[in-house]
C-alpha cells in the first residue's frame, strides 16, 4: 500500500510542480481567457443567425442558449489542452526520451502529471472568465448539485481521455518521428468526431451511433451535453464508454511505448 502512495505521490508532486509553474505567467492566461471568449462569441452569432425567426425553438433538442453554452464547453475542453502530440513528439524526436529510462519514473507518467497540471489551472481560470461573461447575457442551464458532480466526473474523464489519446499519437514518433500531421489529423477528427462547433446531435443518424462508439465523443460532445442537456441514462453510459476507452488507450500506450523503447536500445539512444 505504501508502494502505490508514494509512487502516486511522486506523480502528483510533478502536477503540483505543473500547476506552480503555470500560474507563473497569468499573462499567457489571460490571453488564452480572451480567445476562447472571442470563439464562443463568434459561434454565438452563427447560431442567433439559425435561431432568428424563432429564438424559443429547439435544433436537435438545444435551445439557442443551450447551443451556445454547448459551443463554450467544447471550446473549453478543447483548448484548455497543451500541445499533447507536440510534447511528447518533440521529446522523442530529440532522443530526450533516452533520459527517461534512467529517472524514477515513467516517460508518459511523467507528461500525465505536467499537462494535467496545465491543463488544471487552464480550465479552472477559463471556465471562471468564461461563466462570468457568459451569464451576463444567457441564461446558464438548469443544474443542482448532482448534475454539477456529474459534469465534474465527465469532464475529468475527458481529459483523461484526450490525454491517452494523444500520447498514443505521440508515441508514434519513435517510427515516424515528425508526429506533426498526426496532430492535424487527429484534432480534425476531434473537430467532426468529436461535436465541436456541431452537437452530434445534428448528424445522420447512422453517423451518430457509429460517432456515440468512438473515444471521441466522449472527449468533447459528452462533458457538453451533460453540463447543457442533461440525461442520467445518457451520463451513465458516457461514464462507461469513457472508462472502457480509457483501459483500451492505456494498454495501448504500453504495447507502444515498449516496442518503441526498444528501438531507442537498438539506436543507442
Amino acid at each position: 500500500m505504501n508502494k502505490i502512495y508514494r509512487k502516486l505521490n511522486k506523480y502528483f508532486s510533478i502536477f503540483k510542480v505543473s500547476v506552480m509553474d503555470r500560474l507563473a505567467y497569468p499573462l499567457e492566461l489571460l490571453y488564452s481567457n480572451i480567445f476562447i471568449l472571442l470563439i464562443t462569441l463568434v459561434m454565438s452569432g452563427v447560431w442567433r443567425v439559425v435561431y432568428a425567426n424563432q429564438p424559443d425553438k429547439i435544433i436537435s433538442g438545444f435551445s439557442l442558449a443551450g447551443m451556445i453554452w454547448y459551443v463554450f464547453m467544447t471550446e473549453l475542453i478543447l483548448t484548455s489542452n497543451p500541445s499533447i502530440i507536440g510534447e511528447i513528439g518533440e521529446e522523442i524526436k530529440s532522443g530526450n526520451v533516452a533520459y527517461a529510462l534512467a529517472k524514477p519514473y515513467s516517460f508518459v507518467g511523467y507528461y500525465f502529471g505536467s499537462i494535467l497540471g496545465k491543463t488544471f489551472i487552464n480550465f479552472i481560470t477559463k471556465l471562471f472568465v468564461g461563466v462570468l461573461v457568459l451569464i451576463c447575457f444567457i441564461k446558464l442551464p438548469s443544474l443542482n448539485l448532482f448534475i454539477i458532480f456529474a459534469v465534474i466526473i465527465a469532464i475529468i474523464l475527458a481529459l483523461v481521455l484526450n490525454f491517452l489519446v494523444s500520447a498514443t499519437c505521440s508515441l508514434l514518433a519513435f517510427w515516424v518521428e515528425d508526429v506533426d500531421s498526426m496532430r492535424f489529423i487527429y484534432q480534425k477528427i476531434l473537430f467532426i468526431g468529436g461535436g465541436l462547433l456541431f452537437p452530434l446531435d445534428v448528424y445522420p443518424i447512422f453517423l451518430q451511433k457509429i460517432l456515440h462508439y468512438l473515444p471521441f465523443e466522449g472527449i468533447l460532445y459528452g462533458p457538453a451535453r451533460t453540463f447543457v442537456n442533461f440525461d442520467l441514462a445518457y451520463w451513465q453510459a458516457l461514464v462507461l464508454r469513457q472508462t472502457i476507452w480509457i483501459f483500451i488507450f492505456i494498454v495501448l500506450i504500453k504495447i507502444v511505448y515498449a516496442q518503441g523503447i526498444k528501438k531507442v536500445n537498438i539506436n543507442g539512444g
